[in-house]
C-alpha cells in the first residue's frame, strides 16, 4: 500500500508540477497558446496523475465499506458525546495525527458542545494495510463560551488496519466552508 500511496502522491506532485509550470509559462508549447488550451492542458495533466496514483489500490467491497463506515459512525459518536477515550480508540497511536487530535479535541471538548454529522462518505480505494476515502463532516456550534464557525468540511481521511479493525491514521482537509 506504501507504493500506491506513493504514486498517488507521486501523481499529484508531478502532474500538480507540470500544470504550474504550463500555466505559468514554464513549460509551453510552440506558438501562441489560447486561454482555454492553457486551461485545458493543466486540468488533463492533473486527471492523468489521478489515475496513475490510483491504479494500485483496488475499489473497496460492500463488507469493507460497511466496517469502515460503523469506525467513522463510532468516531462521530464520540464526538458528539465528547468522550475524547473512545474518539482516540479510533484512531491510530502510531498515526502522526495522534497526539495533535488528543490535544485539540480534549481543548474543543472543554470550551464547546457541538453536533458533529457525517454528511458523505465516498470510498476511493483499499488495499490490505489501508482505506482512503473522500469525508464530508458537518460541525455546528450548540452551545460554548468562544466564538465558532458553524463548517462543512471536506477531508480525505486515510484509515489503516490495526488489530483487524480501520483506525484513522491521517486526514487531509481539502475545503473547508463556513454554513
Amino acid at each position: 500500500m506504501l507504493s500506491a500511496l506513493f504514486c498517488l502522491c507521486w501523481g499529484y506532485s508531478v502532474s500538480g508540477l507540470l500544470c504550474f509550470r504550463f500555466f505559468f509559462g514554464g513549460l509551453s508549447i510552440s506558438g501562441g497558446v489560447s486561454l482555454k488550451v492553457r486551461v485545458l492542458i493543466p486540468f488533463l495533466l492533473l486527471c492523468l496523475g489521478s489515475v496513475s496514483g490510483f491504479a494500485y489500490g483496488e475499489m473497496p467491497t460492500g463488507k469493507q465499506i460497511d466496517a469502515l463506515k460503523r469506525v467513522i459512525g463510532a468516531s462521530i459518536e464520540s464526538m458528539n458525546s465528547e468522550n475524547l477515550s473512545a474518539y482516540l480508540a479510533g484512531i491510530d497511536p502510531e498515526s502522526p495525527v495522534y497526539q495533535h487530535r488528543e490535544i485539540v479535541m480534549g481543548q474543543l471538548f472543554a470550551v464547546y458542545d457541538l453536533q458533529t454529522t457525517s454528511v458523505s462518505v465516498l470510498p476511493l480505494m483499499v488495499d490490505d494495510e489501508f482505506f482512503i476515502v473522500r469525508h464530508k463532516v458537518r460541525k455546528i456550534k450548540l452551545s460554548g463560551r468562544a466564538k465558532f464557525r458553524n463548517t462543512l468540511a471536506d477531508m480525505v481521511q486515510v484509515y489503516r488496519i490495526r488489530h483487524g479493525q480501520w483506525r484513522l491514521w491521517s486526514s487531509l482537509t481539502l475545503k473547508n466552508i463556513t454554513i
